[in-house]
């Protein structure tokens, strides 16, 4: 059983690395692409390098992800939003999630998580 993969912030640089991984990982299926700013445009338009790989992939809405998964999946939701909307992203998606029974990891890549002193 594949792995679907939901990558937060995909239209960004870290968004778009995170998208080149899912695409030649074995047990990942892109299942969303998300970012409001680039909603219903093709993925291959923003990363040319990803056509071949992903040649149906859309962007998809903040909102609109949810509704492509199945209930009961495994979901790896990978997070490359901005700094200031990734923990609130997060929390929604996971929210979302929890609604439709879904069994979801994290990764996130952003600075909302990180320790403010070295120490800790």
């Amino acid at each position: 059983m594949m792995i679907q993969a939901v990558v937060l912030g995909a239209s960004g640089y870290v968004g778009g690395e995170l998208l080149r991984l899912v695409a030649g990982h074995p047990e990942f299926e892109l299942a969303a692409a998300v970012s409001d700013s680039k909603a219903d445009t093709a993925v291959r338009d923003t990363f040319g390098h990803l056509a071949i790989a992903l040649p149906d992939a859309q962007f998809v809405g903040r909102s609109a992800w949810i509704g492509d998964i199945a209930e009961d999946s495994k979901v790896a939701l990978f997070c490359a939003a901005p700094h200031g909307e990734a923990a609130k992203s997060i929390a929604d998606a996971l929210n979302a999630g929890a609604a439709s029974d879904l069994d979801i990891h994290v990764v996130d890549a952003s600075a909302d998580f990180r320790f403010a002193e070295q120490a800790t």
